[in-house]
């Protein structure tokens, strides 16, 4: 489903209804992923996968506990989190 909302910048309460409109879209669509406000929430299985997930590959040589390897690491698994 594709919608496109219209912020009248000059109608103050239009606008704020097209954001209650779009958060509330988002939230019926993406809830389980994301809080709506940009930040993404975690519950503790998933996370603690993640961060078991990175001790392995350290122990394993894979990756060193680096802020660069931590970083990287991040940074290949996050689309794996949103």
């Amino acid at each position: 489903m594709k919608m496109v909302l219209v912020f009248d910048t000059e109608d103050w309460t239009g606008s704020r209804n097209s954001l209650k409109l779009a958060m509330q879209f988002f939230k019926a669509h993406h809830a389980s992923h994301s809080m709506g406000d940009g930040h993404l929430t975690f519950t503790k299985i998933p996370m603690i996968k993640a961060i078991r997930e990175a001790a392995k590959a350290v122990e394993n040589g894979k990756l060193n506990s680096s802020l660069r390897d931590c970083k990287k690491y991040t940074e290949d698994h996050w689309i794996d989190w949103l």
